[in-house]
């Protein structure tokens, strides 16, 4: 089953138990801390390949992720996908 929001709920003493909350959304939810996951629970994945940081490549740690860190990347500033011309 999917569960596409959890926003404004007090979340005190919740059990989430075989979900898939890749794109559930939980700002606004509160007593995040009580939740309790049972069973497979799925988020969201890192997205792959290379950032660049400080003219450095760096790569996502592998990491489940909640969906609002994906729209939050979204809105970013993109960051480079290539070193600039002046490193070849």
């Amino acid at each position: 089953m999917r569960m596409a929001s959890l926003r404004g709920v007090d979340a005190a003493h919740l059990v989430l138990a075989d979900l898939d909350l890749a794109q559930c959304l939980f700002t606004g939810t509160v007593h995040l801390d009580q939740v309790r996951l049972e069973g497979a629970c799925l988020f969201a994945k890192v997205p792959p390949g290379l950032h660049w940081q400080r003219w450095r490549p760096q790569r996502f740690a592998r990491r489940r992720l909640l969906a609002e860190e994906h729209h939050w990347r979204a809105r970013q500033p993109r960051a480079m996908s290539v070193p600039p011309r002046s490193w070849w």
